[in-house]
């Protein structure tokens, strides 16, 4: 069942996408992505209607009422660069985790919004132990995965992370891989994952869309992508792709932050 079709889709920054996005599928948006992410964030929340057409789950968004896109926010879950995680220095890391369902699922009782804060914090690999704390002080991986943690409260359909790996260590940003890997593996939401760099991205999506200069100039599945790369451009993204040395790269065995 297709979640996610975009079908010639102008976004504001000027690039061109169409893709189709099935249930429980991860999608990877890589190369010169630019504003892509935060423009399909835009346009996913209603705050832009660009040419083209979009469709979530049947749901026309060019002609989705303010109802629609409520119940669409609800459905969706965004995940930015550690620099932009939405946590206050002065609540609790509880609080930053809930907030969530105070605006999208207020009418919870305390005992379910309890069972999500555990679930989310199981799927997303931050500590309970955190809940009281603040996130001042929190190494970066920690704090991506306090985000993942928030991203993933409602239980959304879609995730949407836009350049999650930016300003990650290569071990917190291969341990964030292996989350996505366990979200799909345990019927987790599809995933639509933007990044500048292809690695983390070829590990963890299905299909492989390459931007080059606000067009799409491949698509194939991951592995077609990974071994046998058609254009020119995607050719240089693959090859200045760093080699497994094990280690903190080893996105098999990367360890929990400290």
């Amino acid at each position: 069942m297709t979640l996610l079709s975009l079908d010639g889709v102008v976004l504001p920054g000027g690039t061109s996408v169409s893709l189709e996005v099935a249930a429980g599928e991860a999608i990877g948006i890589v190369g010169e992505t630019g504003p892509v992410g935060e423009d399909l964030v835009s346009l996913l929340l209603g705050q832009s209607r660009p040419p083209g057409k979009t469709v979530f789950d049947g749901r026309n968004l060019s002609r989705a009422g303010r109802r629609e896109i409520q119940n669409i926010r609800r459905r969706l879950g965004i995940l930015r660069p550690v620099s932009e995680a939405p946590l206050n220095p002065r609540r609790s890391i509880r609080a930053a985790v809930q907030e969530p369902l105070d605006v999208l699922l207020p009418g919870l009782k305390s005992a379910e919004r309890d069972e999500r804060v555990e679930a989310a914090l199981a799927a997303s690999g931050a500590e309970a132990a955190w809940l009281a704390e603040r996130p001042v002080g929190l190494p970066r991986g920690a704090v991506q995965a306090v985000a993942l943690a928030r991203a993933l409260i409602c239980a959304p359909d879609l995730l949407l992370a836009v350049e999650p790996f930016l300003g990650l260590e290569l071990e917190d940003s291969a341990r964030l891989a292996n989350r996505f890997l366990a979200l799909r593996q345990n019927g987790g939401p599809a995933i639509v994952l933007v990044s500048r760099c292809p690695e983390f991205a070829l590990h963890v999506c299905d299909t492989i869309v390459v931007l080059h200069r606000g067009q799409c100039v491949e698509t194939g599945t991951a592995t077609d992508i990974r071994v046998l790369p058609g254009h020119a451009y995607t050719q240089q993204l693959v090859n200045a792709i760093p080699e497994p040395t094990g280690g903190a790269f080893d996105l098999r065995v990367a360890a929990r932050p400290r």
